[in-house]
């Protein structure tokens, strides 16, 4: 089994490493919405749903490595990619009201300190999403 895997790595050398990067990159905003540090009161509710389908649009992204089919790897992949572009838009609607509260420089519904955070993960999962995408269309 190893002995195939590491042939398929070799020959698609780009692809996991695009992937590889994507997972990273997918890491990385799923600390912050599972960080209960980072926010005063706990680890508000809008952002439970982006972590659920982050964690599970990176188990999918694991998993199509150790698929050994080619098309049924490749339609997997697909999956993880709409299932983290799904986190993606959770993490937007949970972040939509600190944005607003930044942009009319009040403070009513959310927490503009955590501007520049949501900023910054945002960006991380917006390229994950897209290396991803990029991912399913390098296939052979």
């Amino acid at each position: 089994m190893f002995v195939a895997l590491s042939n398929k790595i070799k020959s698609n050398l780009i692809v996991y490493i695009l992937k590889f990067s994507a997972i990273l990159l997918g890491l990385i905003p799923l600390f912050y919405v599972l960080n209960k540090g980072a926010f005063p009161r706990g680890i508000p509710s809008q952002y439970l749903p982006c972590g659920i389908f982050l964690i599970v649009a990176l188990i999918i992204s694991v998993a199509s490595i150790f698929i050994p089919h080619e098309k049924i790897a490749s339609y997997v992949e697909l999956i993880g990619a709409i299932v983290k572009g799904v986190a993606m838009m959770f993490f937007v609607l949970g972040s939509i009201l600190s944005i607003v509260d930044v942009i009319y420089k009040i403070v009513m519904w959310g927490d503009p300190a955590q501007f520049p955070n949501i900023m910054i993960f945002g960006v991380f999962l917006l390229l994950s999403t897209l290396l991803d995408i990029v991912v399913c269309f390098l296939k052979e």
